[in-house]
């Protein structure tokens, strides 16, 4: 059961999730790179934190020790592929969750062993599958 989960990176939608996890977690860290959306999730009850995510002492110092789980949401696969090894490695972090942009790049983390998301492959998944059933009607007549 997740206690403390942590969210990194992400911008709005990091924040946005973070703020969507406080309804139903007592606490919740995020942290991220950008200042302003960083003070936005501030004004609205969430721990949030900056930090450079190239830089390991950065991240080390805005880290929530108490995190038991954490969610990399970035935009950016080689940058989300740092903050789940990091979250595995460094803060031997159990439960990782993870954003994939790019569905080429899924086997490559779940390799590490983690949670993977590809909103790709849902998205597509979500049209094929609710579109496959009006063209089937339409032919019908229906």
């Amino acid at each position: 059961m997740i206690h403390q989960p942590l969210v990194l990176g992400g911008e709005h939608a990091g924040r946005a999730l973070a703020e969507r996890l406080l309804e139903e977690y007592e606490s919740v860290t995020f942290i991220d790179e950008n200042e302003a959306v960083v003070a936005h999730a501030i004004e609205r009850g969430i721990d949030a934190r900056v930090a450079a995510f190239d830089e390991p002492q950065s991240l080390r110092t805005a880290w929530n020790a108490d995190a038991d789980a954490v969610i990399v949401v970035g935009r950016v696969d080689p940058t989300n592929l740092l903050l789940t090894q990091a979250s595995r490695t460094t803060f031997d972090v159990d439960r990782v969750t993870v954003l994939v942009n790019d569905p080429q790049n899924t086997d490559v983390f779940e390799d590490l062993g983690v949670e993977v998301i590809c909103v790709t492959s849902l998205v597509t998944d979500m049209v094929v599958g609710s579109s496959a059933e009006p063209a089937e009607d339409a032919r019908a007549g229906g």
